[in-house]
Order: structure tokens, then sequence, then C-alpha cells
């Protein structure tokens, strides 16, 4: 953080899918502090069914209000576009 606000923060994800496969996604995101977090998600691979799937989406993160001390909690509004093989 620089005077509250983030712009190289990247990062990875995984989605773990209820049939065991796996999506991976990189993330690149500006962060500013006080503010909504807006970013981009790109996929980068998976694994069974979702094996050579791509795709990204845009996002907007709100942070809410934790009801534990010490725990932070987001949610995320975005329309994720993706293709499968």
């Amino acid at each position: 953080m620089e005077n509250g606000v983030s712009k190289d923060y990247v990062g990875y994800s995984c989605y773990f899918l209820k049939n065991g496969d796996r999506v991976f996604a990189t993330v690149v995101a500006e962060v500013k502090s006080g503010a909504p977090t807006k970013g981009k998600l790109t996929i980068i691979g998976g694994t069974g069914k979702c094996a050579d799937i791509q795709g990204s989406w845009e996002y907007t993160g709100n942070s809410l209000r934790p009801a534990t001390e010490g725990i932070g909690e987001t949610y995320n509004k975005f329309i994720a576009k993706y293709k499968l093989p």
C-alpha cells in the first residue's frame, strides 16, 4: 500500500467444483483503503472436464463488517465469461 492504494496486487485463485474438478485463475486488482476492490481474474487452467478452459471476468469486491473479530468478509459481483473445449 502506498498512499492507501495498492495497484500491484497479484494473486491466484483455485475454485473447487462439486464434481471434484478445479479451475485455476490469476487475480490482478487495485485495492484502495476504504473503497471497493476492482480487479480482473483470468482463467489459466483446470482439471478434469475443465481442462483447457479459457475465460476471464472483472469484478468489484465490497467489504462487509466482520461478524467475528479478526475475520475479513467480502462479496464480489461479476459475470464470468468462459468456454470449455
